[in-house]
């Protein structure tokens, strides 16, 4: 069997087809089968292989490079659950056998004037990439309208081959290329080809910022627009029916998840988060760029010498190793709980951190001091406390004479001074000021013991006409 390394950007539908041809096969699916079973008979412990691995090991080049340079998961998986190894496609591949032949667009799209210039440079020609990317409907290197054909298996011939009876995307789609969301949303997305995976956490973290300073909402509560309703806004509605269809049907002010959550730490589609990159940044290099940071790996986390939780929560952080939303399960209680107690706690979450910072964190909450609950007080010290309640605050000596008729009040209504207000018709804060001045304290909370001692302190209580006293409250600096 002959093995032709791929060209450039050779979409990799088009090089299994291009692959069938150079040996005999009718179809892209026969070689595959061909393929496999070679695979299978020359395996001791055999696993169903990923589509890559089928001819990688002939063409002398690694599964991810593969992956990366000539399939589409590069745009459709753009970011990751997994955060050792958040820019591998190889886990994407070993899935599902025929992962790496992912193509989502209803059509397979190319270019006449790619055509005629690989008709000229090679003799043939061949499918690119970024002609399927979805929302291109231009060659983002001649802008002319790309043509489509409608085949099951239109990439095991080349594009020459469907040239006379393919039909070309209409002219007022293919002009939108120029729209200024759009444009950057095309040069984003071919960028995504070139790039690493990224860690959803990071990418949710990027997005939420630039969201925020435009004003848009990023958590769930809030009447802040939505970044689904903005882009309803911001771009054509052809183009949002043609491309995204779900979207350009969406009710104003209802949530959708394929979009919305690129701030929840959702896995969305490169669809999703290209879109949210054009529409917040108008300098593509620095979008892309700083999307695809990790900062978590040129930053090390500080983590305190010593914590103190209790004995559940650190059973839970160990079994579940430290991710907060299996903890929720395990202990069978509401997120706020649990991240409110860890965060008290000064414990983070362990989803985002390398090997190194999770042995760390994992030695820290073992040799957690354990926090014990104070015990609640027995009936026999509740009593205790209530029989003694005031007794202490009892003055043993008046700080000056008492005003004939609000020692006669006191005495009647046992220190109540509401009761003391209605009965004397004044204002109850005068009543409060004169008692203060006078240096009794209020009874509200007396034990009997203690009224009774206070009432007998006011009984032998000296009393002076004198005139109202008011209080000046000093001025803070």
């Amino acid at each position: 069997m002959f093995f032709v390394q791929p060209l450039p950007d050779e979409f990799v539908g088009g090089h299994f087809g291009r692959l069938g041809r150079v040996n005999g096969y009718n179809s892209s699916s026969q070689l595959i089968r061909e393929l496999d079973q070679c695979f299978r008979s020359g395996a001791k412990d055999w696993e169903p292989p990923s589509v890559d691995r089928l001819i990688t090991t002939h063409l002398g080049m690694e599964s991810e490079e593969y992956l990366q340079k000539h399939t589409m998961l590069p745009f459709y998986w753009v970011t990751t659950f997994e955060r050792e190894e958040p820019r591998k496609f190889e886990s994407v591949a070993k899935s599902r056998q025929r992962a790496a032949l992912k193509h989502e667009r209803d059509a397979a799209y190319f270019c006449d004037e790619c055509v005629d210039s690989d008709k000229r440079d090679l003799g043939f020609s061949y499918w690119r990439r970024f002609h399927q990317l979805p929302g291109v409907d231009a060659c983002p290197i001649h802008s002319a309208a790309l043509s489509y054909i409608h085949k099951q298996h239109a990439f095991d011939e080349p594009p020459q081959r469907w040239s006379a009876i393919a039909e070309t995307v209409p002219k007022e789609l293919a002009e939108l290329q120029y729209h200024p969301v759009i444009s950057r949303y095309i040069k984003i997305s071919s960028r995504f080809l070139n790039q690493r995976r990224q860690c959803r956490y990071v990418a949710s973290a990027f997005h939420s910022t630039a969201l925020r300073q435009m004003g848009l909402k990023v958590v769930l509560r809030g009447s802040a627009t939505r970044i689904s309703d903005r882009v309803q806004q911001e771009l054509p509605s052809l183009w949002l029916a043609t491309h995204w269809p779900e979207l350009a049907k969406k009710l104003k002010g209802v949530p959708f998840s394929a979009l919305d959550g690129v701030v929840g730490s959702q896995v969305c589609t490169g669809l999703a988060h290209a879109l949210t990159l054009a529409l917040c940044h108008d300098d593509v290099d620095y979008a892309v760029s700083k999307f695809f940071e990790l900062p978590l790996d040129l930053h090390k986390l500080s983590f305190p010498k010593k914590v103190i939780m209790r004995s559940d929560m650190q059973n839970a952080y160990l079994q579940c190793e430290g991710n907060f939303s299996a903890m929720t399960k395990f202990l069978e209680k509401d997120m706020s709980t649990v991240t409110r107690h860890m965060k008290k706690a000064g414990v983070p979450s362990a989803v985002l951190l390398n090997e190194a910072e999770r042995h760390v964190i994992f030695e820290i909450v073992r040799d957690a001091d354990i926090f014990v609950k104070p015990k609640p007080p027995s009936k026999e010290d509740l009593a205790l406390e209530k029989d003694s309640r005031g007794l202490s605050e009892i003055p043993k000596t008046l700080l000056m004479p008492m005003r004939p008729e609000m020692k006669v009040a006191y005495l009647a209504n046992h220190g109540d001074i509401t009761k003391m207000a209605k009965s004397l018709d004044l204002n109850i804060a005068t009543v409060i000021n004169h008692m203060r001045q006078v240096g009794i304290p209020s009874t509200r909370y007396f034990c009997k013991k203690a009224l009774q001692e206070l009432m007998e302190l006011v009984r032998e209580a000296e009393t002076a006409d004198l005139r109202w006293v008011r209080v000046k409250r000093l001025l803070k600096d």
